[in-house]
């Protein structure tokens, strides 16, 4: 996906209910694939029926975010409240105003999409990093390596 085909959008979402696992993590670390294999396989065992959200929960609205800055990481899935496996926390997504786009690509290809939004789309719009959680709906067949793989990115502005 080019740079130039991102169309972010402002859009406001209700307070969302998520439930999965969290790790303290930083972009050098990366443990995402871990922690999603963990999460998919108990997802699979109990049955679970939901959307899948990766999120991150980043210090300080990002100021002085680099690759060595630790933040919390989660795999969670909108579903019931009952039936849940007993190591599934809660995340509450607050209600508020979110940058809103699809990718499209594989995710390793997402840091030059990231560079671009805060580096100069964020900084020359009107708006400003809020201090909620960023994340990012997947389908439940979502594969990180394919390229045709697809994202609903949400970043969070006043």
């Amino acid at each position: 996906m080019k740079i130039s085909d991102i169309e972010p959008k402002l859009i406001e979402i209700g307070e969302k209910k998520l439930y999965g696992h969290t790790i303290q993590t930083s972009l050098a670390e990366d443990q995402m694939s871990q922690l999603w294999r963990g999460f998919r396989l108990r997802c699979a065992e109990f049955e679970l029926e939901g959307t899948f959200y990766s999120v991150a929960v980043y210090p300080n609205t990002m100021r002085g975010f680099n690759p060595t800055t630790t933040f919390e990481r989660w795999t969670l899935i909108e579903a019931d409240a009952e039936n849940l496996p007993d190591d599934f926390q809660q995340l509450i997504i607050p209600e508020g105003n979110y940058i809103h786009f699809t990718y499209k690509g594989k995710a390793m290809d997402y840091p030059s999409v990231a560079r671009y939004l805060f580096g100069e789309w964020i900084p020359n719009s009107p708006h400003e990093l809020d201090d909620r959680p960023h994340f990012e709906v997947l389908a439940k067949n979502y594969n990180p390596f394919d390229e045709n793989a697809q994202e609903e990115v949400y970043i969070p502005v006043k």
